[in-house]
């Protein structure tokens, strides 16, 4: 797989924007005209904290994931957010997440890890 370079991406804001500026004319709007260019990204090795950092110090909700040059996913704060929310509830309450499946099997432990862990992450 060739590693292509983040050229930029479109947020919410820049369409909010592009309709201020362009009005009715913004469905006829190139995307390279209304993307932001310098795209903050974060990497595998990033841990929720500095994501959650991140996101907040530069008002972003939608942050790249690159290994290297290759773009792997994209966390949104939403994936931010249900993973803390889980650490904060195997805090509070673990023994509500160590219970028996359906079958009556056990379920593996709930695992907490100060490293990105995003099953909702947009899969690249």
């Amino acid at each position: 797989m060739t590693a292509v370079p983040i050229e930029g991406i479109v947020s919410e804001r820049d369409i909010a924007y592009g309709l201020v500026a362009h009005g009715s004319q913004l469905p006829s709007i190139a995307v390279s005209k209304l993307m932001t260019k310098a795209v903050v990204v974060c990497s595998p090795e990033d841990s929720i904290i500095d994501i959650m950092k991140l996101m907040t110090q530069r008002r972003i909700r939608h942050l790249p994931d690159k290994d290297g040059n290759r773009l792997v996913e994209i966390v949104s704060i939403g994936d931010v957010l249900k993973h803390r929310l889980g650490e904060v509830c195997f805090a509070i309450m673990p023994s509500l997440l160590d219970v028996s499946a359906p079958d009556g099997s056990e379920r593996p432990a709930a695992r907490s890890s100060p490293h990105i862990s995003r099953p909702g992450a947009i899969q690249l």
